[in-house]
Protein backbone atom coordinates (compact mmCIF):
# COMPACT_ATOMS: atom_id res chain seq x y z
CA UNK A 1 0.00 0.00 0.00
CA UNK A 2 1.30 3.14 -0.90
CA UNK A 3 1.59 5.99 1.61
CA UNK A 4 2.21 8.87 -0.52
CA UNK A 5 1.79 9.93 -3.70
CA UNK A 6 3.85 11.86 -6.27
CA UNK A 7 2.97 13.37 -9.97
CA UNK A 8 3.35 10.31 -12.05
CA UNK A 9 0.31 9.19 -9.81
CA UNK A 10 -1.28 11.83 -11.73
CA UNK A 11 -3.98 10.67 -14.98
CA UNK A 12 -4.78 13.51 -17.43
CA UNK A 13 -7.62 12.95 -19.27
CA UNK A 14 -7.79 13.81 -23.18
CA UNK A 15 -10.82 15.42 -24.84
CA UNK A 16 -14.20 14.96 -23.57
CA UNK A 17 -13.06 11.32 -22.04
CA UNK A 18 -13.10 13.34 -18.61
CA UNK A 19 -16.74 14.36 -19.05
CA UNK A 20 -17.50 10.60 -19.03
CA UNK A 21 -15.02 9.52 -16.08
CA UNK A 22 -16.42 12.65 -13.84
CA UNK A 23 -19.77 13.89 -15.59
CA UNK A 24 -20.90 15.01 -12.10
CA UNK A 25 -18.57 17.69 -11.84
CA UNK A 26 -20.09 18.58 -15.52
CA UNK A 27 -23.76 18.71 -15.05
CA UNK A 28 -24.14 17.48 -11.17
CA UNK A 29 -26.39 14.81 -10.11
CA UNK A 30 -27.24 11.83 -12.40
CA UNK A 31 -30.55 11.72 -12.48
CA UNK A 32 -34.06 11.73 -14.09
CA UNK A 33 -33.78 14.86 -15.03
CA UNK A 34 -30.26 14.84 -16.95
CA UNK A 35 -31.68 13.68 -20.04
CA UNK A 36 -33.52 17.41 -19.97
CA UNK A 37 -30.06 19.10 -18.71
CA UNK A 38 -28.57 17.65 -21.68
CA UNK A 39 -31.45 19.25 -23.99
CA UNK A 40 -30.94 22.32 -22.51
CA UNK A 41 -27.86 22.54 -24.00
CA UNK A 42 -28.79 21.52 -27.37
CA UNK A 43 -31.00 24.53 -27.19
CA UNK A 44 -27.99 26.82 -27.17
CA UNK A 45 -27.67 26.52 -31.11
CA UNK A 46 -31.12 28.16 -31.78
CA UNK A 47 -30.69 30.78 -29.02
CA UNK A 48 -27.19 32.04 -30.57
CA UNK A 49 -29.16 32.46 -33.73
CA UNK A 50 -30.94 35.34 -31.80
CA UNK A 51 -27.88 37.44 -32.86
CA UNK A 52 -28.66 37.06 -36.50
CA UNK A 53 -32.42 37.17 -36.06
CA UNK A 54 -35.30 38.60 -34.64
CA UNK A 55 -36.99 35.53 -34.22
CA UNK A 56 -35.81 31.53 -33.92
CA UNK A 57 -37.89 28.60 -34.24
CA UNK A 58 -36.78 25.46 -32.93
CA UNK A 59 -38.79 22.39 -33.18
CA UNK A 60 -37.70 19.41 -30.47
CA UNK A 61 -39.25 16.06 -31.17
CA UNK A 62 -39.04 13.46 -28.32
CA UNK A 63 -39.14 9.60 -30.00
CA UNK A 64 -40.22 6.97 -27.15
CA UNK A 65 -38.12 3.63 -28.41
CA UNK A 66 -37.68 0.41 -27.27
CA UNK A 67 -35.67 1.08 -24.11
CA UNK A 68 -34.70 4.37 -24.56
CA UNK A 69 -35.68 7.66 -26.19
CA UNK A 70 -34.16 9.74 -28.66
CA UNK A 71 -34.04 13.58 -29.10
CA UNK A 72 -34.14 15.53 -32.17
CA UNK A 73 -33.73 19.45 -32.26
CA UNK A 74 -34.35 21.44 -35.24
CA UNK A 75 -33.37 25.15 -35.92
CA UNK A 76 -34.06 27.78 -38.50
CA UNK A 77 -31.12 29.83 -37.71
CA UNK A 78 -28.50 30.44 -40.56
CA UNK A 79 -26.64 27.09 -39.63
CA UNK A 80 -23.33 26.92 -38.19
CA UNK A 81 -20.28 28.52 -39.73
CA UNK A 82 -18.14 26.75 -41.74
CA UNK A 83 -15.16 24.82 -39.37
CA UNK A 84 -16.97 25.35 -36.06
CA UNK A 85 -19.51 22.18 -35.80
CA UNK A 86 -16.40 19.74 -34.83
CA UNK A 87 -14.85 22.51 -32.30
CA UNK A 88 -18.65 22.74 -30.47
CA UNK A 89 -18.93 19.69 -30.16
CA UNK A 90 -15.69 18.31 -28.71
CA UNK A 91 -14.17 20.41 -27.05
CA UNK A 92 -15.14 22.53 -23.80
CA UNK A 93 -16.24 26.10 -24.29
CA UNK A 94 -18.98 28.29 -22.96
CA UNK A 95 -22.30 28.39 -25.27
CA UNK A 96 -22.22 32.60 -25.86
CA UNK A 97 -20.98 35.74 -25.34
CA UNK A 98 -20.80 37.28 -22.07
CA UNK A 99 -23.99 38.75 -23.25
CA UNK A 100 -25.68 36.18 -24.49
CA UNK A 101 -24.24 33.86 -21.72
CA UNK A 102 -26.32 35.20 -18.44
CA UNK A 103 -29.52 35.23 -20.60
CA UNK A 104 -29.55 31.60 -21.56
CA UNK A 105 -27.85 30.34 -17.60
CA UNK A 106 -30.50 28.39 -16.68
CA UNK A 107 -30.82 25.88 -19.72
CA UNK A 108 -26.82 26.87 -20.95
CA UNK A 109 -24.53 25.65 -18.77
CA UNK A 110 -21.65 22.94 -20.00
CA UNK A 111 -21.87 23.70 -23.11
CA UNK A 112 -23.56 21.35 -25.82
CA UNK A 113 -20.03 19.36 -25.89
CA UNK A 114 -20.83 17.93 -22.69
CA UNK A 115 -23.97 16.67 -23.92
CA UNK A 116 -21.74 14.71 -26.63
CA UNK A 117 -19.83 13.16 -24.27
CA UNK A 118 -22.85 12.37 -22.12
CA UNK A 119 -24.65 10.86 -25.30
CA UNK A 120 -24.35 7.40 -26.71
CA UNK A 121 -24.83 8.54 -30.34
CA UNK A 122 -25.01 11.69 -31.67
CA UNK A 123 -25.77 13.47 -35.16
CA UNK A 124 -25.43 16.80 -36.01
CA UNK A 125 -26.33 18.24 -39.37
CA UNK A 126 -25.53 22.02 -40.60
CA UNK A 127 -26.96 23.60 -43.11
CA UNK A 128 -26.02 27.11 -44.22
CA UNK A 129 -25.24 29.17 -47.50
CA UNK A 130 -21.77 27.74 -47.58
CA UNK A 131 -22.17 23.88 -47.03
CA UNK A 132 -23.92 21.09 -46.05
CA UNK A 133 -22.15 19.29 -43.34
CA UNK A 134 -22.75 16.08 -41.37
CA UNK A 135 -20.99 14.89 -38.65
CA UNK A 136 -21.88 11.98 -36.20
CA UNK A 137 -20.29 11.11 -32.80
CA UNK A 138 -20.28 7.71 -30.46
CA UNK A 139 -19.99 8.36 -26.84
CA UNK A 140 -18.23 12.17 -27.61
CA UNK A 141 -16.12 10.44 -30.42
CA UNK A 142 -16.38 12.00 -33.46
CA UNK A 143 -17.17 9.61 -37.15
CA UNK A 144 -15.98 10.65 -40.25
CA UNK A 145 -17.91 13.95 -41.21
CA UNK A 146 -20.04 14.22 -44.30
CA UNK A 147 -20.38 16.96 -46.80
CA UNK A 148 -22.66 17.92 -49.10
CA UNK A 149 -23.60 20.76 -51.66
CA UNK A 150 -25.16 23.86 -49.91
CA UNK A 151 -29.13 23.95 -49.94
CA UNK A 152 -31.25 26.41 -49.85
CA UNK A 153 -32.79 25.57 -46.10
CA UNK A 154 -30.60 26.59 -43.36
CA UNK A 155 -30.41 25.66 -39.56
CA UNK A 156 -28.80 23.02 -37.35
CA UNK A 157 -30.36 19.70 -36.82
CA UNK A 158 -29.03 17.58 -33.78
CA UNK A 159 -30.37 14.08 -33.03
CA UNK A 160 -28.65 12.67 -29.62
CA UNK A 161 -29.68 9.74 -27.37
CA UNK A 162 -28.35 9.91 -23.95
CA UNK A 163 -25.94 7.36 -22.72
CA UNK A 164 -28.10 5.37 -20.20
CA UNK A 165 -24.61 4.15 -19.21
CA UNK A 166 -23.49 6.58 -17.57
CA UNK A 167 -26.63 8.57 -16.33
CA UNK A 168 -28.73 5.60 -15.12
CA UNK A 169 -31.71 6.57 -17.75
CA UNK A 170 -31.91 7.42 -21.61
CA UNK A 171 -35.60 8.47 -20.62
CA UNK A 172 -36.74 12.05 -21.02
CA UNK A 173 -38.98 13.47 -18.22
CA UNK A 174 -41.13 15.58 -20.24
CA UNK A 175 -42.57 17.41 -17.49
CA UNK A 176 -39.05 18.95 -17.36
CA UNK A 177 -38.94 19.00 -20.39
CA UNK A 178 -41.86 21.36 -20.80
CA UNK A 179 -40.62 23.69 -17.76
CA UNK A 180 -37.16 23.88 -19.80
CA UNK A 181 -38.95 24.88 -22.89
CA UNK A 182 -40.98 27.48 -21.22
CA UNK A 183 -38.41 29.20 -19.11
CA UNK A 184 -36.37 29.38 -22.59
CA UNK A 185 -39.04 31.18 -24.24
CA UNK A 186 -39.50 33.85 -21.68
CA UNK A 187 -36.04 34.68 -21.13
CA UNK A 188 -35.49 34.79 -24.90
CA UNK A 189 -38.75 36.49 -26.28
CA UNK A 190 -37.70 36.08 -29.87
CA UNK A 191 -37.19 31.92 -29.19
CA UNK A 192 -40.34 29.99 -30.40
CA UNK A 193 -40.13 26.18 -29.49
CA UNK A 194 -42.53 23.74 -30.37
CA UNK A 195 -42.71 20.42 -28.64
CA UNK A 196 -43.49 16.87 -30.54
CA UNK A 197 -43.58 14.06 -28.24
CA UNK A 198 -43.65 10.45 -30.61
Amino acid sequence: MKTKFDASDITVLQGLDAVRMRPTMYVGVLDAHTPTLLLGETLCLGAGGLGCRERVNIDVRIMHEDGYDACIVSDDTLGLPRGSAHRLMTQLHACFDEKRLHETATFCRAGISVMNALSRHCVLEVLNDEHHHVASFMRGHAMQPSEFPPEEQTGNNLLFIPDSDIIGTSMFDMDSVRALIASAMHQLPGLTITLEEQ
